[in-house]
């Protein structure tokens, strides 16, 4: 298996499409069906939808739940896929010794 990188000049929204068809195409090579993305607000993660149909499985992480689409939420939901947001997965411990932590708050636990 070759190692393919693709690099853009420049950045932005305007990338998202070529950046998803190639992955795309790499993951179809590869038999790879799920797929992870970053998205704050879901435009990443509805161009995701429309590009990988019923044929993936994404997982999209955001930033919160407040600043993502809602009816897009509902969408991916309904359609199986994962959603992940920063403020549910890491938060302040709130116990000053490790013994009743789980992990994420072992790991986020402030000094």
């Amino acid at each position: 298996m070759g190692e393919i990188l693709n690099y853009f000049e420049t950045s932005g929204r305007e990338k998202v499409d070529q950046t998803l068809d190639l992955t795309k195409k790499r993951t179809s090579e590869l038999d790879i069906e799920n797929v992870v993305l970053a998205s704050t607000r879901g435009f990443t993660a509805e161009r995701a939808f429309d590009v990988f149909n019923d044929d993936y499985i994404l997982t999209v992480v955001g930033i919160g739940k407040e600043r993502f689409n809602r009816n897009l939420r509902g969408k991916l939901e309904e359609k199986g896929h994962n959603l992940c947001f920063s403020e549910e997965v890491i938060k302040p411990a709130q116990s000053k010794n490790f013994s009743n932590l789980r992990v994420k708050e072992i790991i986020c636990k402030p000094r």
